[in-house]
């Protein structure tokens, strides 16, 4: 059996923001979101979990693995200060038989950070970071926020190039 190496430290949080806004830059919103989900499905993969991405509809990723076989649906939401969950979005992922987890990026935030955060305790609103922080997160078994930073800084020249090498690597 091969001996897994210990992962290297994720990037400088400074890096991985200025990344993150050359892809804002570049494309629109809805491009832009694509992006991250993306993003965060390859952090998923490379963590061990298969993943299935929803190019359009509710959720955004059904990821499950050999410890967690009833796995996750994940929406993924991005936004400067706040996000915004739909009645649509709530329902789509608690209608899976998965555990229900919204994922929130704040750009706003000087650390880049993923919540995962349990979608039972959330209601249709828009949310503002501080709130989406006090909610109950959801331990999905690894460091998101870490994994996604090294994807991020790995794939970024795949990335600034549009949403469809990612969904090529990410295999949909």
């Amino acid at each position: 059996m091969a001996q897994r190496l210990p992962e290297s430290p994720p990037p400088d949080p400074l890096r991985v923001l200025t990344l993150i806004r050359e892809l804002e830059t570049e494309f629109g919103p809805q491009q832009f979101g694509q992006l991250m989900q993306t993003l965060l499905g390859l952090s998923f993969q490379s963590a061990g979990f298969t993943v299935i991405k929803n190019a359009v509809g509710v959720p955004d990723l059904q990821v499950f693995g050999p410890t967690n076989p009833d796995g996750f649906a994940i929406e993924a939401k991005t936004g400067e200060i706040s996000i915004t969950l739909s009645k649509r979005d709530l329902d789509g992922v608690r209608s899976t038989n998965r555990t229900p987890v919204v994922a929130a990026f704040f750009l706003s935030n000087p650390t880049p950070t993923w919540r995962m955060v349990d979608a039972n305790s959330l209601r249709p609103a828009t949310y503002r970071r501080y709130e989406i922080e006090s909610k109950p997160a959801v331990d999905v078994g690894f460091d998101v926020t870490g994994t996604f930073s090294r994807a991020l800084v790995d794939n970024f020249r795949v990335a600034i190039e549009g949403p469809g090498g990612l969904a090529r690597m990410l295999g949909t």
